[in-house]
């Protein structure tokens, strides 16, 4: 047939240098300027290849020569894989999604997603070797109600592994993930006032802390949009030291002469807890109380009744973390990757 002996012409030339590791590989339009056969045969050898791992295609920067790997390993390092024991650690979020998303997108290469503990990541970085995901919440510490950024260790990472941080750091050298907060509660400001809500209030971390802005941002947009005026008392946040505590707002809720008819939560933990402090004072979600949380909690799709919330580790991240993950194949260490990841909405009974 003719693609195959197209398919190995080309295999040929990779593998005599022609077309050397690293580079950039033909078009299929200069593919078939060269050949003058069919878009779709010269395609269907392309398909081939990349099945074969002999080429990867990156998006927004085109097509590489690679070579086909056995076996990728991809690495998660975050402060909470040290907090857990090891048979914890796979139900921890975001991690048993990232599990999920990632071998969804392996494309049929045998893979493994490891666990790595920050502390041993640092006390042996040379026996680090494959790509590696960190939560940017490895780069700052929190001290009460207030956070610093740790640029030293910033500095250290980017140096030794070049990893893709998941969430954003102000160190633009760093491949970054960057979760769009702000058009996540905008569209649930929008979709609670679309059900007829004009009293949404919002409970939250404390301000100072990374990304909790954003969602601030996003909710007095939605609000505004909708020409509804912000009630102060509407707006709770929780102290760091217990921040999925959410008894206290829910009591000055309750207590007021006009309460909200709809809250969004920060954290799905915090809307948990607002949907069972609910159920021990008999109000009703969501006849009486609409409740949406944030980040997509297993423990949300079960609770009673099923909470709303938006997931951020979607199969578009599973695809950029793989566009990631070939870079560091083809060795484009510095071509860094800043992506954003539009929240995904889940609607369930809790609104």
């Amino acid at each position: 047939m003719k693609w195959q002996t197209i398919y190995h012409d080309l295999l040929n030339k990779i593998m005599t240098g022609k077309y050397a590791e690293g580079e950039r590989f033909p078009s299929i339009e200069n593919l078939c300027r060269i050949y003058e056969p069919s878009n779709i045969t010269i395609r269907r050898c392309c398909t081939e290849l990349k099945k074969n791992g002999w080429i990867t295609t990156l998006s927004r920067r085109g097509t590489f020569v690679t070579r086909p790997t056995d076996k990728i390993r991809i690495l998660l390092c975050a402060k909470l894989v040290e907090q857990k024991k090891n048979d914890e650690r796979l139900h921890s979020i975001p991690i048993r999604n990232f599990y999920n998303v990632i071998e969804n997108h392996l494309c049929g290469i045998p893979g493994e997603v490891m666990l790595v503990d920050p502390e041993y990541v640092m006390r042996y970085p040379d026996s680090i070797k494959d790509p590696m995901i960190v939560f940017h919440d490895l780069f700052f510490d929190l001290r009460g109600m207030e956070f610093k950024y740790n640029f030293e260790l910033m500095d250290f990472f980017y140096k030794m592994f070049d990893p893709l941080v998941y969430g954003t750091i102000p160190d633009k050298r760093f491949h970054q993930l960057k979760i769009n907060y702000f058009q996540a509660f905008r569209s649930a400001v929008h979709y609670l006032v679309n059900k007829g809500h004009c009293r949404i209030g919002l409970i939250s971390h404390s301000f100072t802390i990374p990304g909790v802005a954003e969602r601030f941002r996003g909710y007095f947009s939605g609000m505004e949009e909708a020409g509804i005026l912000i009630n102060a008392n509407w707006i709770k946040t929780t102290p760091r030291y217990d921040f999925n505590h959410v008894e206290d707002a829910m009591k000055e809720y309750t207590q007021m002469t006009e309460p909200p008819t709809a809250i969004i939560c920060t954290s799905d933990i915090k809307a948990i807890n607002a949907i069972n402090y609910c159920r021990q004072h008999n109000i009703s979600v969501p006849d009486d109380l609409a409740i949406i949380g944030f980040d997509n909690h297993p423990d949300g799709e079960n609770s009673i009744p099923s909470l709303t919330s938006f997931s951020t580790i979607t199969e578009q991240t599973g695809h950029y973390i793989m566009d990631y993950v070939k870079m560091r194949r083809i060795g484009q260490r510095h071509e860094s990757l800043h992506l954003e990841i539009k929240a995904e909405f889940i609607e369930r009974n809790s609104s």
